[in-house]
């Protein structure tokens, strides 16, 4: 959870409109039309499924999400 919150408070207070999370990819996001990555380390798939789960907040969410 830590890792997903500053994330998103990184790219939130950069003022960012969209958040863009892929595995294999820096995090980024939309500012002013244009994507800007952060960071400098990629995502794993296994950090992106993390970051899922955590968000979801039934544990059906997931098998009906992973369809």
């Amino acid at each position: 959870m830590e890792l997903l919150h500053a994330l998103l408070t990184t790219i939130v207070e950069a003022g960012a409109s969209d958040v863009h999370l892929r595995a294999g990819s820096l995090p980024g996001g939309r500012i002013g039309g244009d994507l800007q990555r952060f960071g400098t380390d990629t995502l794993s798939a296994e950090q992106l499924e993390h970051f899922t789960r955590l968000l979801m907040d039934r544990p059906e969410q997931w098998s009906e999400f992973a369809r």
